[in-house]
Parts: C-alpha cells; structure tokens; sequence
C-alpha cells in the first residue's frame, strides 16, 4: 500500500478560497472555526481525497459524493467496498486508500506527553515516556485505530492498548523528518510513501470548477 503526502505551507488560503464553494458541506462548516493553516490543510485535504479516489474510481473529480456512518467516517456514496482515510498536521496532509478497512495519522512532532495519563493506558505511558518519537507512535497509533475502526473519540482512547498484539489488527509507524505517520489495517502490509505535488491537485481542482 501506498500513503500519498502532500505538503501544504507554500499554499496560501487565498489561493484555496475560490474552492470553498465546492468543498463537502461538512468542511465548509468547519473553515470557519479554523485558522489560515489548519483551513489550507483542510481544503487540501478534500482535494487530495477526491484526486485520488477519482483515479481510482473513474469518477470524476467533482462528481464524488461523501457519505458519513454513525460515527462520522466518510466514504463514498456508492463504493463502500473502497476505504480510505485521511489525516493532516502540520503543513502535511497524508491519504490511503484499500479495499479493506484502513485508517492512517500524521502529527507534528511537538510536546504533548502531558496527555499520556489522560489518554494512555499504563504501559502505553511507560512507552511514551522514551522520546517524544514514542509519544507520537503511540498517540498516531490510537488515532489510526479508531478511524479504521469508523468509531470515533467515542470509544474511549484508555479502554484499547496498541502496544498489544491481541489488539487484533496490524500497525505501521513511519517518521518523517518533523512528523510522525501511523497506519492501521486489517492484515499486515508494506507500505511505501509518495509526495503529490500541491500543483497538481489544484490544477485538478481549478480545471472544472
């Protein structure tokens, strides 16, 4: 499998803004609450999502329509059978897609082991209190879990331990240079990484709007 990155700081919101219009009614609902960066990313994110899946699919560009279970996991409206996930942080956005349940997610490497005691079982915090490298496996592991699973922050964060093997699904962890990327599928697989170049996918994006 393949997680596709796309890199976002030298795309400004105001090139982005004449999208909106054309964005899933859920992401225009959260631009507003969000900042210039986070807003970008999020936009890039859908772009990257719907280039993707496109090929994919043989859809075109715009034509995908998203659908959302109980919990909030997206699809696409008739393709249920296609999964993909999605995640962004810090200026990147990262995507995979299978024919099984996947969930992937990228995070900056900054300081946030305040929340292992909130959010982490015991020996997840014993881990995490390595490196913020460990810190960041652990806390990308558990957000890549709940979304293969398509259950949400829901299910509580401490009640699942991805440091065991019981847990009954495969992890992947890859590091960038600032950012930490985990992925969680079904069954174990190699995974290779691929960086989509931002003009690409607006020049998908702008070509038919």
């Amino acid at each position: 499998m393949q997680i596709r990155l796309v890199h976002t700081n030298d795309v400004p919101l105001s090139r982005l803004e004449p999208l909106t219009a054309m964005l899933t009614p859920k992401h225009r609902e959260r631009l507003a609450s969000l900042g210039d960066s986070a807003a970008a990313e999020l936009i890039m994110s859908e772009l990257l999502v719907r280039n993707e899946a496109s090929m994919a699919l043989s859809i075109p560009f715009w034509k995908l329509n998203f659908g959302y279970s109980e919990y909030g996991k997206p699809y696409i409206e008739g393709f249920e059978s296609y999964s993909f996930s999605v995640s962004h942080s810090g200026g990147y956005v990262a995507f995979i897609d299978s024919t099984e349940d996947i969930g992937i997610d990228i995070q900056l490497i900054q300081g946030k082991n305040k929340y292992a005691a909130r959010f982490f079982t015991e020996n997840e915090q014993l881990y995490a209190a390595q490196s913020d490298n460990a810190f960041f496996e652990v806390w990308t592991r558990k957000e890549a879990y709940i979304k293969m699973l398509g259950i949400g922050l829901s299910h509580g964060l401490r009640s699942f331990d991805v440091l065991d093997d019981s847990l009954g699904c495969c992890f992947t962890t890859k590091k960038l240079q600032h950012h930490i990327i985990s992925v969680c599928s079904e069954q174990e697989a190699a995974l290779t990484t691929k960086t989509t170049n931002a003009e690409t996918l607006l020049n998908a994006a702008f070509a038919i709007t």
